[in-house]
């Protein structure tokens, strides 16, 4: 993969096809809605409902028991919650 890149008055722009130029600062800005790649383990103080997403919109139907520990992966703010990703589809709020 041939990967060009132009400077221009110190900003950075990426060629992503004939005759078309993407700021980095356009990319940047992607960066605030991913979830940040973390590991740990977490322990559930209650019993938690699974969601596929980590705005905990669509249900995945189970439920995880009460002070079961689990390893996560990754960890989104939302809301003021904090979502872990357990892998996969899987997201619990603590």
């Amino acid at each position: 993969m041939l990967i060009k890149l132009k400077l221009k008055i110190i900003n950075f722009f990426y060629h992503v096809k004939p005759n078309i130029w993407l700021s980095d600062h356009d990319l940047k800005n992607s960066d605030h809605f991913a979830p940040k790649a973390q590991t740990g383990k977490i322990k559930l103080r209650k019993e938690a409902m699974v969601y596929t997403d980590p705005f905990f919109k669509k249900y995945a139907g189970k439920k995880l028991p009460k002070e079961s520990t689990w390893n996560y992966f990754a960890v989104k703010k939302v809301d003021g919650k904090t979502a872990y990703n357990l892998g996969g589809s899987q997201w619990v709020k603590q």
